[in-house]
Formats: C-alpha cells, sequence, structure tokens
C-alpha cells in the first residue's frame, strides 16, 4: 500500500509540473455523508495535509457550520471564516488561515451555527470566490457535513468530485444510498466516489461495496462508481490511516488534474471560435454586414 501511494504521489507531481501556469480555478472537492459519525471531518483535514505534503497548494473549507472541527482538528484559531464571507464583511482571501506548507483553511468562522439564508446570491458568490482561487489552490476541499440539505446541495452542483463518506455499519450505508437517491442521478454518478471510512476489516468493506453498488445499479441505474476503503485510525498507530488517505488524495489530485486540462481545453476551443467569428465578419464587405 505504501509503495503504491509513493508512486502515485511521483505521477501526481510529474502531471502537475506540465500543467500551464495560467489556467482555470481550481476543482472543487466536496466531502459528505447520509448522517454524522462518518468521519468527515477528520478525513477532509487528513487529505489536505497529504496533498500539502506533495507540496501542492489546497484550500480546505469547513462549511459544516453547525458542527465546525476543522479549526481544532489542525490546531488553527481562525479570526473570521465563512460565515463572515457569506455575510460580506469578509472576502474568502481575507479569511483564509495556513495550517501547513501550501495549506489553507477557510473555518465556520464565528457567529449562529445554522445554515445561511438561501434567498440572496451569498452562497453562490462565495463559491464563486472558492473557485477563483488559482493563485492559491491546486483544489478546494470542501467538508459539506452530513444530509442533502439545500445549503449542502449548492457545494454538490459546483463540485467537480463528490466524496460519500460511510462505514460499512448498516445505518450508514442505508443513509448514503438515500443521500445517493436524493441527488441528480445523472450527474451524481459521473463525480460521485463512495469512501468507506474507519474500516476494520477490509473484506467486509469490499462485501459491503459490492452490494451498494449492486444495488445502486439495479435500483437507481447509476453507473459504477470509484470506491476507496480507508481503515479505522488508531491511538496507537494509525500508519493504515495515513496510507489509505494518501492514496486517496493522490487519486483526487490525479483526478483534479485531468479536470484542469479538460477545462483548459475548452476554453481554448472557446477562443478559437470566438476569434474565427470575429475574423469572418471582419473579412465581410461593409454592404454585408
Amino acid at each position: 500500500m505504501f509503495d503504491q501511494a509513493n508512486r502515485l504521489r511521483k505521477l501526481v507531481r510529474s502531471t502537475l509540473q506540465s500543467t500551464p501556469a495560467l489556467r482555470p480555478g481550481p476543482p472543487l472537492v466536496v466531502l459528505t455523508s447520509g448522517e454524522s459519525g462518518a468521519g468527515v471531518s477528520t478525513l477532509a483535514a487528513q487529505l489536505a495535509e497529504e496533498i500539502a505534503a506533495v507540496g501542492k497548494q489546497v484550500v480546505l473549507v469547513d462549511a459544516n457550520l453547525q458542527r465546525p472541527k476543522l479549526g481544532e482538528l489542525l490546531g488553527v484559531d481562525p479570526k473570521a471564516g465563512l460565515i463572515e464571507a457569506l455575510a460580506g464583511r469578509k472576502t474568502v482571501v481575507e479569511a483564509l488561515e495556513s495550517f501547513a506548507d501550501g495549506g489553507r483553511l477557510l473555518a465556520a468562522g464565528g457567529g449562529p451555527r445554522r445554515a445561511p439564508d438561501l434567498q440572496g446570491n451569498a452562497v453562490e458568490e462565495t463559491i464563486q470566490q472558492l473557485q477563483a482561487l488559482h493563485t492559491k489552490a491546486d483544489v478546494v476541499l470542501v467538508d459539506a457535513g452530513s444530509g442533502a440539505s439545500p445549503w449542502a446541495e449548492r457545494f454538490f452542483r459546483a463540485a467537480s468530485q463528490l466524496l460519500i463518506v460511510t462505514t460499512t455499519e448498516k445505518d450508514a450505508i442505508l443513509a448514503a444510498y438515500g443521500m445517493l437517491k436524493s441527488l441528480d442521478r445523472g450527474r451524481a454518478a459521473a463525480k460521485s466516489r463512495l469512501v468507506l471510512n474507519r474500516v476494520q476489516d477490509n473484506a467486509l468493506a469490499e462485501r459491503v461495496a459490492d452490494k451498494f453498488l449492486s444495488t445502486c445499479g439495479y435500483f437507481l441505474e447509476l453507473a459504477e462508481m470509484p470506491v476507496s476503503i480507508v481503515s479505522q485510525r488508531s491511538a496507537e498507530d494509525d500508519r493504515r490511516f495515513r496510507d489509505d488517505a494518501s492514496l486517496l488524495a493522490a487519486k483526487l489530485l490525479r483526478h483534479a488534474t485531468a479536470e484542469l486540462r479538460r477545462r483548459s481545453r475548452n476554453a481554448a476551443a472557446d477562443d478559437d471560435q470566438k476569434k474565427s467569428a470575429r475574423l469572418e465578419e471582419s473579412s465581410q464587405p461593409v454592404a454585408a454586414r
């Protein structure tokens, strides 16, 4: 597992080094779960640290406003955060706090712990600010907490990757299935990854994943989605947890790089079409215009 993670890290480094400096904004990777207790925040914090450890810039967003944990997990005491950005009192950039070389946290912030008002444009404007962090992030990780609330769904729609985090417990699996069922099936399947977290028995986790995917394919008509298994973190030895998180981080970065290249190609194609249209228009006789 360790060697495989190292090989993927080297692959990601070589791929990212060849990516142009001027590129579209960083992809958003959103982590969520069907119910609380799946370890979303712990996993999000570890993924951010793994991404920063390979020399990449990462912004981690605590969008779990009712149960924010990322500041405590990373040892950061933020002065502002997402709540201030949504209220317009701070920009996203002004509210960022460093937690590692290349790592920045947009904490939940102060104020009441509730979902924001969805009537205005504050949520969309904040997401646009996150997507514009191309000089500060290669990828943006968002801890969206648990449940498919209208607030969280704004992030789901903006995400290039959606990690549905669950455990092997029956209730957690049912909650993950319910969440996937509530999403836009075609678009969700294309960008979703099932993450079985806090796993103590890999063989059991593989059987649970197979049954989950089979059920989704039969009842939801969803195409097969990728699966990652992350071991239970132990106070005595967290090596397996770190190795699994490192492997998942490498896969996320590889996907993010492919997404950036796809966006760059699309942007270049759009520019070519606009140039062709302008040339065609300018070449027409004045009377024909």
